[in-house]
């Protein structure tokens, strides 16, 4: 039993990397074809450039409250984020 719970576990730890993973492409993505720069995204969004980096290098993501302020930023809607 107790490794069933660990199975379960590393499976789900291995969706969420692939969802961080998936969300730090879209934002960079949207965020080049809106031509911005890093530091640009960040003062639209009253962050430090070193946030926006982290969250497309997949080292940290957003919390779920700023996704709309970012969504709106980038042009896109909540969903595409």
């Amino acid at each position: 039993m107790k490794n069933n719970n660990i199975d379960e576990l590393e499976g789900e730890m291995k969706k969420l990397d692939l969802e961080r993973e998936r969300l730090a492409a879209r934002l960079k993505e949207y965020r080049k074809e809106l031509k911005l720069s890093q530091k640009e995204l960040a003062d639209k969004l009253g962050k430090a450039q070193s946030v926006i980096s982290s969250w497309e290098l997949g080292t940290g993501v957003p919390d779920a409250n700023q996704l709309p302020a970012i969504a709106k930023a980038l042009g896109v809607s909540l969903g595409d984020i």
